[in-house]
């Protein structure tokens, strides 16, 4: 890496830093990009070389800490419904690393935007959605190759069934991020128990 582009990645990671810091302890909606500049020791012109506004920035910080690479799917037998329902919440928690590495008030910020949805917040919108539509497509394209395998023998739509797998999960992340007094212990608890319950009553 030549000494220029160095720099360059320098620069990037302290305007991530200190974002991270504001909106963290002021809240997205209140820091302006001025004062991300200031406290990165930047014009606030400088800041537009690498990202084109505020929510790209917010994006970015959710999008380093999501995992890169796709979760690993274990086989699972016929007549074993534990063992799907073990495999889907560690499919899950995969992608819920970032819940351990994010802070929960900016887990909050990220978790309002998204659903205040706004024209101003639309490139935030759509990032995060994606994040959201590749979770589903992973965990829908294990369910078809046990179907193709007659580990699932049901008829459920299994696109049904995936959003609904889905629509619990964000559920119980909203009451876990957005409930002050929730904890990653209890949500995993809470949500493996009704993955548990959809599985052995609606797939298996």
């Amino acid at each position: 890496m030549s000494l220029r582009n160095k720099r360059k990645q320098e620069t990037r990671e302290q305007i991530l830093k200190y974002a991270r810091h504001l909106f963290s302890d002021r809240g997205y909606q209140q820091t302006t990009v001025s004062e991300i500049a200031a406290q990165s020791g930047i014009a606030e012109g400088t800041i537009y070389n690498y990202f084109d506004s505020k929510g790209e920035i917010l994006v970015t910080i959710f999008a380093e800490y999501f995992p890169q690479k796709s979760y690993q799917f274990n086989d699972i037998k016929p007549g074993k419904p534990e063992d799907l329902v073990e495999e889907i919440i560690n499919f899950l928690e995969h992608h819920l690393s970032i819940v351990k590495k994010l802070d929960k008030s900016l887990l909050r910020e990220g978790f309002s935007l998204q659903l205040k949805y706004k024209h101003e917040n639309e490139n935030i919108f759509k990032e995060l959605d994606k994040i959201d539509q590749k979770i589903i497509k992973e965990v829908r394209e294990f369910l078809f190759e046990l179907k193709d395998k007659k580990v699932i023998v049901s008829d459920v739509d299994l696109y049904k069934f995936t959003n609904i797998c889905y629509s619990i999960y964000h559920y119980n992340f909203s009451k876990f991020v957005m409930g002050p007094q929730s904890d990653y212990g209890n949500f995993i608890s809470e949500l493996k128990e009704e993955i548990r319950f959809i599985i052995r009553e609606i797939l298996m």
